[in-house]
């Protein structure tokens, strides 16, 4: 019976000459000069920039497609007190960039119909039924944050009742794009903007920025106030954290440690996060995760009300709310996936594309059931809740597959799909499933033909643990905050000895604690999900790890975080 792989292709970048020249330069260790290096960053001027207190600089919005139209449009709208709709998307970048836009628009004057649409009977994207309310509401003006770019024919009716439409959105723009009064998206193929990756958060903030300068009302405090937004919404789309990205969110984790919005003040206590250390992987993995849970089961309105919200009770009633829809999600998600992949196990072999369909997989957690599968198999995986009629679904991939531009080679057969190269989504008539999976796994066949479908654990340098302390650990942490495209350092380390190995957890032994001596000194170290193999390691190994700091009573120390291991080959 075939199964998930375990095994990771070891992927070591060789030393670069500027990463010695940057090293020497900025008197930074090697390991870490490499770690930028591999990072894009090979000019002394830029790795000393992204090391610095501010990470960097900020782009002039000015730079922006069609920015000028969209500002004195918003301005227009502002000056004359016009009802504006903000019309958002049901995940986190969604719900964080039509929060921020409100409070914006609020508090210059406008009357805002924020809109969020309901994931299981609305779908992705502007719908002409929430068009017609919005006009029936007395909006003149509508802005779409992180959707809008491929609703050509929404947008056109849309215009058709008399409303203006600009769009402010990061997703792929189609050749075919519509034309609202505005298209703002730095991923345009006109565009000129510096950062293309900007999650749409971080461009409405962009917007906002520019907006409050030509009303005469840009001050520190105003922007400061909504960075924390732009954090979360950056981080949990799974931006890249280079460049712009990487500036907002490293200032705007440090608004979201000490944010006044009493909706996330009560969200972390909830979910066990304490004010001062929230990270980046706090956001990813704890209040991420629970501000997504209200649109994957529900609907998303919950997070967009503890986000704004000023009373206290309301905002201790929707972030309990939230915690046990995230409880439910996690069930539910568990379960889904334990499905899939006993399907998947079932068959004689493992196809390229790993294509699921059903009425057991519930539009909220297909996503993240495609991407579970993407972790496990190293496949790209389409995961579709199938309708009476129509269905939707959900797809994540890998580097060498593009999935967006795959399901445009299909653009016949679906009703409508957007995305980028690995994650899209879209919608598809039933009795188009059968010819739809035909065609992506033919698509999937020929272009994954030559590539070995195993990941890869890519390690940014070889180090010796004599040279690694707390001033390497610390030189190391100005490189945070670490996410998508820069993913905390992994270094590969050879020749230690196995001293202890024992599975440890505190309800079932899942993790691997092992104690490895480097010469005299013994290193703790942890493998997590490895503890099955506790007592089955060789006595010496090469080992590919991160540096951690660990916490025990108050007393500070560095420990090993081990990805994967091999048998030293001892000369």
């Amino acid at each position: 019976m075939p199964t998930g792989p375990r095994a990771r292709r070891w992927v070591l970048a060789g030393l670069a000459p500027s990463a010695i020249m940057v090293g020497s330069a900025l008197g930074l260790p090697t390991a870490i000069a490499q770690a930028l290096h591999n990072r894009g960053l090979t000019a002394v001027s830029a790795a000393a920039a992204f090391l610095s207190e501010e990470g960097g600089c900020l782009h002039d919005p000015a730079l922006l497609p069609d920015i000028d139209q969209a500002l004195a449009r918003l301005a227009e709208a502002a000056l004359h007190g016009e009802v504006v709709a903000v019309y958002g998307d049901y995940d986190v970048d969604g719900v964080t960039g039509c929060a921020l836009l409100t409070e914006v628009l609020e508090g210059l004057g406008c009357p805002v119909l924020p809109y969020i649409p309901d994931r299981a009977t609305e779908g992705y994207g502007l719908n002409r039924g929430a068009l017609r309310e919005l006009v029936a509401r007395g909006a003149t003006l509508i802005v779409a944050v992180d959707c809008g770019s491929s609703d050509r024919d929404e947008i056109a009716l849309a215009q058709s009742n008399g409303l203006d439409v600009v769009v402010i959105d990061h997703h792929e723009v189609p050749e075919d794009r519509p034309a609202p009064l505005a298209l703002v998206n730095p991923r345009r193929a006109d565009s000129t903007y510096p950062f293309s990756y900007l999650a749409a958060v971080g461009v409405a903030f962009k917007v906002a920025q520019a907006l409050l300068a030509r009303m005469g009302r840009a001050d520190e405090e105003t922007e400061r106030r909504l960075l924390d937004l732009v954090a979360l919404g950056t981080v949990a789309d799974v931006a890249p954290l280079l460049d712009e990205n990487r500036v907002l969110v490293k200032r705007g984790l440090a608004e979201l440690n000490r944010t006044s919005r009493l909706g996330l003040q009560r969200l972390c206590i909830r979910a066990g996060v304490r004010s001062g250390s929230i990270d980046a992987r706090a956001v990813g993995y704890v209040l991420g995760p629970r501000l997504n849970a209200a649109g994957r089961l529900r609907h998303a309105g919950t997070s967009f009300r503890l986000l704004l919200t000023e009373d206290k009770a309301e905002a201790e009633e929707l972030a309990s709310d939230l915690e046990l829809t995230n409880q439910e999600r996690q069930r539910m998600l568990q379960e889904a996936v334990q499905a899939a992949r006993d399907h998947i196990l079932s068959g004689e072999s493992i196809p390229p594309l790993l294509l699921l369909c059903g009425e057991e997989y519930q539009a909220g957690i297909v996503g993240l059931v495609a991407s579970r599968l993407v972790e496990e198999f190293y496949r790209p995986a389409i995961v579709i809740e199938q309708g009476e009629e129509h269905s939707r679904g959900s797809a994540r991939s890998i580097p060498e597959f593009h999935i967006t531009e795959a399901l445009a080679g299909c653009r016949e057969m679906l009703s409508r799909f957007g995305g980028h190269a690995q994650a899209a989504g879209f919608s598809i008539a039933n009795d188009r499933l059968e010819a739809f999976e035909a065609a992506m796994l033919e698509t999937a066949e020929k272009a994954l033909a030559d590539v070995d479908l195993v990941p890869a654990l890519r390690i940014d340098a070889e180090v010796d643990l004599a040279g690694v302390d707390f001033p390497f650990y610390e030189t190391m942490c100005r490189m945070a905050p670490f996410g998508h495209s820069n993913p905390t350092p992994i270094f590969l380390t050879r020749g230690l000895e196995v001293k202890e190995q024992r599975a440890v957890g505190q309800n079932t032994p899942n993790h691997l604690r092992l104690r490895l001596a480097d010469g005299e000194r013994i290193w703790s170290a942890i493998a997590f999900g490895r503890g099955e193999e506790a007592a089955m390691l060789p006595p010496r190994i090469d080992v590919v790890h991160s540096v951690v700091a660990n916490d025990w009573n108050g007393l500070l120390s560095l420990e090993l975080q081990v990805y994967d291991w091999r048998e030293a080959q001892i000369e």
